[in-house]
């Protein structure tokens, strides 16, 4: 039996306390043809020295950049310089795998179907100051085990059951290199194109889904996404022209196109967008106003929804009140008598 090569792409800065549990969790795969490659974007921690005790290991590969050359510039390095594997995975350093069959799950579905692309569901750890863990979040969708582009069309970014339909590529996705590199992933330097490249890959074919705890998100104030500033992330809502246009080109039908990208326009600016202006600017009418007139200047018409988010409520009332909105959440668990909620009722 052949076992394509699949090439671990770990992009990681100053995350020493979470790298080794990220790597050690791909060491102990059962799937025999992988490689782990760590590209270092100049940290000043001791991930050199964590680093020193892989390098003996065969499957283990280190590159440590001399400067800091941004997140998407070392994303960039691992996918298109180093990677050897006709398959990718791109891992968070502050991530790691649960499931010991998941490379092994997620080939198998890709040989099987003849697809390119496979993602998975997660369970989300969430941290606070002081890493300190609040709770673990199920986040697994109930997604067919095979999609095609009109059922992403249909569903992407949806509401259902009180949250939206949100798949992480970061992690949760094995991809075929070749289609990566086609799709010109992580082109152009822009805030989000790990968001950008798996809806490329959602409307281009047929998608495998693995349901379950693939892969465990750590979810703290100092996430890639989470620390950029609001402007920033703004300029990542072009890729929503972009991906629209794609699929026009692709002749997927216009109305669908137009309602994918509005949802998906609400989705990415109530995780990426309202915490980053409030916390700036603070919760008032005037800031209110201020966030209305700029996203209207991005898409007219989705303001209402975004501010009716259940996630859009919990910041404002955190930036507001820290200590009112621990209160409700607490009274909110004790309601519902269970801590586990799905990742847009819980809001750090």
């Amino acid at each position: 039996m052949q076992y394509p090569k699949i090439s671990i792409l770990i992009p990681t800065y100053n995350r020493s306390g979470y790298l080794s549990c990220c790597i050690e969790s791909v060491l102990v795969q059962d799937y025999p043809n992988f490689e782990v490659i760590v590209s270092d974007n100049a940290s000043t921690d001791n991930t050199k020295q964590i680093m020193e005790k892989y390098l003996s290991n065969k499957k283990v590969r280190y590159y440590r950049n001399d400067t800091n050359i941004g997140i998407i510039n070392n994303w960039k390095k691992l996918l298109y310089d180093y990677a050897e594997g006709e398959y990718g995975k791109l891992l968070c350093d502050d991530d790691y795998l649960l499931d010991k069959e998941h490379l092994k799950k997620g080939m198998d579905l890709i040989t099987s179907e003849n697809i390119d692309l496979v993602v998975s569901g997660c369970l989300q750890i969430l941290i606070g100051k002081s890493e300190k863990k609040i709770e673990e979040v199920s986040y697994d969708f109930n997604i067919p085990k095979i999609t095609d582009t009109n059922w992403w069309l249909d569903n992407g970014g949806k509401k259902s059951t009180g949250h939206r339909l949100f798949i992480n590529f970061n992690s949760g996705a094995i991809f075929k290199i070749k289609k990566a590199k086609e799709l010109e992933a992580f082109i152009p330097d822009a805030f989000g194109l790990d968001y950008e490249i798996l809806i490329r890959f959602l409307l281009s074919g047929k998608t495998g889904y693995l349901d379950g705890h693939h892969f465990a998100a750590r979810l703290h104030p100092e996430n890639d996404g989470g620390a950029q500033d609001f402007k920033l992330a703004l300029s990542g809502t072009e890729m929503f022209d972009r991906l629209y246009n794609y699929g026009i080109v692709k002749d997927l039908p216009q109305e669908k196109c137009l309602k994918f990208k509005k949802r998906n326009l609400i989705v990415f600016t109530s995780i990426f967008l309202v915490n980053k202006w409030f916390r700036e600017n603070s919760v008032n009418v005037k800031s209110i106003y201020g966030f209305y007139k700029t996203i209207s200047r991005v898409e007219k018409n989705i303001f209402f929804e975004i501010m009716t988010e259940y996630s859009t409520i919990c910041w404002l009332i955190r930036i507001k009140n820290e200590k009112m909105f621990n209160f409700l959440q607490k009274v909110l668990r004790k309601l519902k008598g269970t801590k586990k909620q799905y990742k847009y009722d819980t809001i750090f």
